[in-house]
C-alpha cells in the first residue's frame, strides 16, 4: 500500500464534505421540527381558547336546564297542591332575565307533559355532563403533552378551575346543584 500527500488530502476532503453535508441535512432537520412544533403549539394555544368558550358556553346551558328541572319538578308538585302556585313558579323560574320555564313547556301543563319535560331536561343535562367530560379529559391530555405556551397557562388554568368546582364523579351532584353553586360555576 502506497501512501501518498495527495492521498491524504483527497481522503481529507472527502471527509470534510461529508461532514459539512451531514451537518446541513441535520440543521434542515431541526428546523423543520421546530417549525412542526410551533404549528403545533399554535393549534393548541386556539384549541385552549375555544375550550373555554365551549365550557362557559357548557355551563349557561346546564345552568339554564337545572333551572327549568327545578321549575318543572315545582310544578309536578304543585299540581298535587291544586296549582295554587303556578304563576310564581314560572316567574321564577328565569335565565338571564328571561322566562325559560314556559317556553320549555308550553301551554300544556298536564301530569303527563310534566313528567315528559323533565325526562327531556334530564337528557339535556346528562349531554353537557359529558359535553364536561370530554373537555376535562381534552385539558387533561393538553397539560399532559406540555406543548400549550407559557402565555395559555392562565387559561388552562382557569379551565382547571371550573371543571374542578364540578363533581362530575355522579349525574345526580350535576342534577341536583342549587342555584347558588351553579352561578358559582358561571364566575
Amino acid at each position: 500500500m502506497k501512501v501518498s500527500i495527495e492521498g491524504i488530502l483527497g481522503t481529507a476532503t472527502r471527509m470534510e464534505s461529508q461532514i459539512q453535508s451531514h451537518e446541513k441535512s441535520e440543521g434542515k432537520k431541526k428546523q423543520e421540527i421546530k417549525a412542526d412544533s410551533l404549528d403545533i403549539r399554535a393549534k393548541i394555544n386556539t384549541r385552549v381558547v375555544n375550550i373555554q368558550k365551549e365550557l362557559k358556553d357548557i355551563q349557561s346551558s346546564l345552568t339554564k336546564s337545572q333551572i327549568i328541572q327545578n321549575g318543572v319538578s315545582q310544578l309536578i308538585e304543585n299540581l298535587g297542591v291544586g296549582r295554587k302556585n303556578r304563576e310564581t313558579i314560572f316567574n321564577n323560574a328565569q335565565f338571564e332575565n328571561q322566562s325559560v320555564l314556559r317556553e320549555f313547556i308550553g301551554n300544556n301543563i298536564s301530569n303527563e307533559n310534566l313528567n315528559l319535560k323533565l325526562q327531556q331536561v334530564g337528557n339535556l343535562i346528562r349531554e353537557d355532563v359529558h359535553k364536561l367530560r370530554r373537555l376535562e379529559i381534552e385539558v387533561e391530555n393538553i397539560l399532559a403533552s406540555n406543548i400549550a405556551s407559557k402565555e395559555i397557562n392562565s387559561a388552562i388554568s382557569s379551565i382547571e378551575s371550573a371543571l374542578s368546582r364540578t363533581d362530575l364523579a355522579s349525574l345526580s351532584n350535576i342534577s341536583n346543584l342549587s342555584g347558588n353553586i351553579v352561578m358559582n360555576l358561571l364566575k
